[in-house]
């Protein structure tokens, strides 16, 4: 989970350096739509993944349920976490060669 605690808030970074460069350029980056809904659809799946293995309750023995469901889905979570990997390299990649 820490990896793709790590993974995430990499991935925001480049999104957030997206945002600054269309804002300041107004240019647009019709080769990311593809990529971006990509990505969007995966964080919306990994959302769903991590509400469906969290309850509402907050005991202690709920929260170890949790971890465990999380666990359990762990191979599905790193290839998400792997997906996201990719659209956060391409999305840097543009960004690059938009800075040339």
């Amino acid at each position: 989970m820490r990896e793709l605690r790590k993974e995430l808030e990499a991935l925001a970074m480049v999104l957030q350096n997206l945002l600054r460069l269309l804002d300041n350029s107004g240019a647009g980056f019709p080769e990311l739509d593809s990529p971006l809904k990509g990505c969007a659809r995966t964080c919306q799946e990994l959302q769903a993944l991590i509400i469906g293995c969290s309850s509402t309750s907050g005991g202690t023995l709920a929260i170890a349920w949790d971890w465990s469901k999380l666990q359990f889905k762990g191979a599905e979570i790193a290839a998400m976490k792997d997906n996201l990997a990719i659209y956060k390299a391409t999305i840097n990649l543009a960004l690059g060669g938009a800075n040339l």
